[in-house]
């Protein structure tokens, strides 16, 4: 098809991810991302979101980048990646989400963080990218039980 307009292309993180859905919040409040939490969100999406969707199909972003005044309301914790730009709460529409989260840990992508919500419905996923040099990701696969509980997860577990 015809080349993307000029404005479509920066309104894309990368083929099926919008800024607009990484940036809405149920709040309704500007969520405007710099370009560094834009670049961070784009790589996210390419290193990670992308390869994933291609195993699953379609995911959700239910939250993306948040800005303090809405992380706060999202009760998210003060050095979230979220802030950051690095990180989506995610669900799968058409794939069972533990089994989503099954192939997502086994494809080896470069994540910092995979956290499954069993309770929740919906997995954390987190990628550096301009900070990775002075912070490697680290490939922490969690899953939690309950609020505020973290525990190490392996494919096959019993939960």
């Amino acid at each position: 098809g015809p080349p993307p307009t000029t404005r479509r292309s920066h309104s894309m993180l990368s083929p099926h991810f919008s800024v607009r859905e990484w940036t809405r919040n149920r709040y309704n409040l500007p969520n405007v991302p710099t370009d560094v939490q834009l670049n961070r969100g784009k790589a996210l999406m390419v290193n990670v979101m992308e390869p994933w969707r291609a195993k699953v199909g379609p995911i959700y972003v239910n939250s993306g980048l948040r800005n303090p005044a809405v992380n706060e309301l999202a009760d998210g914790v003060d050095n979230s990646q979220h802030v950051l730009g690095e990180a989506a709460d995610t669900r799968t529409l058409k794939k069972d989400l533990r089994e989503a989260f099954d192939i997502l840990v086994k494809m080896n992508l470069p994540i910092d963080q995979a956290i499954y919500y069993p309770s929740r419905g919906f997995i954390h996923v987190s990628h550096k990218s301009d900070r990775a040099d002075r912070s490697p990701n680290r490939n922490q696969i969690l899953y939690s039980p309950t609020k505020g509980i973290y525990k190490t997860y392996t494919v096959g577990m019993t939960l």
